[in-house]
């Protein structure tokens, strides 16, 4: 294929359509879980593999014609297409998906620029994780027939919840990634995989063409502040913790780095608490609630749960919360719904026994 040139949209088509079922129970499983950076790592790395083969199939889907870069947006019309190919529904949306999972990528790199100075990435989404954690505990306190109801809503709302990561903020990155040629994305993508955050910066500040799209620009970069009161946290280290911290980085040790934050969070008083609070809400509705790179220890969306007396409601808890096993969204909702069914026989129960 050396002489060949190969679009994305051809390559991206012709992998689709190839998909054997359990490659397709993966990319589903990850857009129930909004894990759209595994997404991009599986079709980049199957991308990869189609540039290496020799197999005719895909020469047959390659444009031989030397042709101008096309722009990324075409990428999406350029799949109606795909009636040839008998791409499915199903494929089609793995399709946006990982556009906008390279559209993640860069944002998330964007974001690194300030932010990474003072909080390295896996201490963001320990943070977040903690703050997920906190949500969830206090909905759990509220009222058990209100979580109950908000774990089923979340369940029958799966279907579309999946597709809710449009990669659309902030909307001038967006428009700017829209027009990019094939080659220039290429070349954006290496710059993500490599870190080069300020490359991919000063990329997306020479392609505002308008100054309405600067401002907008500026302005949000100026806002991905870490915030003061986690700055003095980071600061009042000792050079001992500091040590301890970046021992705890090393071994990707997440859950010792969130409860580190956990504890010095809730030392600080309610509005610096809220300050850091609103950052991380920020962060999340950006990019980090649909793209989560290079944390390896992968922890599935889970619900809180209250510590079961039933032995056998146990039991289901601790395999939730190993992560739900390779399956479909429907097999999802079957398995949730008996420990719901479950929890509910032990509540009552316990309740007429009192």
């Amino acid at each position: 294929l050396n002489d060949t040139i190969i679009s994305s949209s051809n390559l991206i088509l012709y992998l689709l359509n190839n998909l054997n079922t359990t490659e397709s129970a993966i990319l589903d499983r990850y857009l129930c879980e909004k894990n759209y950076a595994s997404l991009k790592v599986m079709i980049d790395r199957k991308r990869a593999e189609l540039f290496k083969t020799k197999d005719k199939a895909l020469k047959s889907v390659v444009d031989n014609a030397q042709k101008a870069p096309g722009n990324f947006a075409a990428d999406i019309n350029e799949l109606t297409a795909a009636l040839s190919l008998n791409l499915t529904q199903e494929q089609f949306k793995y399709a946006e998906a990982y556009r906008n999972a390279t559209i993640y990528s860069v944002i998330c790199a964007l974001w690194n620029t300030k932010v990474e100075q003072e909080l390295p990435q896996i201490d963001q989404y320990a943070i977040l994780e903690y703050y997920s954690e906190k949500l969830a505990q206090k909905e759990a306190e509220e009222n058990i027939l209100i979580w109950l109801w908000n774990i089923i809503r979340k369940l029958f709302d799966r279907e579309n919840d999946k597709f809710e990561c449009y990669a659309n903020e902030p909307k001038c990155v967006r428009a700017v990634l829209d027009r990019c040629g094939e080659t220039e994305l290429e070349h954006l993508q290496q710059a993500t995989d490599n870190n080069e955050s300020k490359l991919i910066n000063d990329f997306i500040k020479k392609k505002l063409d308008d100054s309405e799209m600067f401002v907008e620009y500026d302005k949000w970069n100026n806002a991905n502040d870490v915030p003061g009161a986690l700055k003095e946290i980071i600061h009042s280290l000792s050079q001992a913790q500091r040590r301890a911290m970046e021992k705890l980085r090393r071994l990707e040790l997440t859950d010792k780095i969130k409860d580190f934050y956990r504890e010095n969070i809730e030392k600080t008083s309610l509005p610096k608490q809220q300050e850091i609070e609103l950052f991380f809400r920020r962060m999340n509705m950006t990019f980090a609630g649909c793209y989560k790179p290079n944390i390896k220890k992968t922890k599935e969306r889970q619900v809180f749960f209250l510590k079961p007396q039933n032995s056998h409601l146990k039991s289901l808890e601790q395999q939730h919360k190993r992560g739900f096993p390779d399956v479909s969204c429907a097999e999802r909702f079957s398995g949730a719904k008996l420990l719901i069914s479950v929890f509910l026989r032990s509540f009552f129960a316990a309740t007429l026994r009192i």
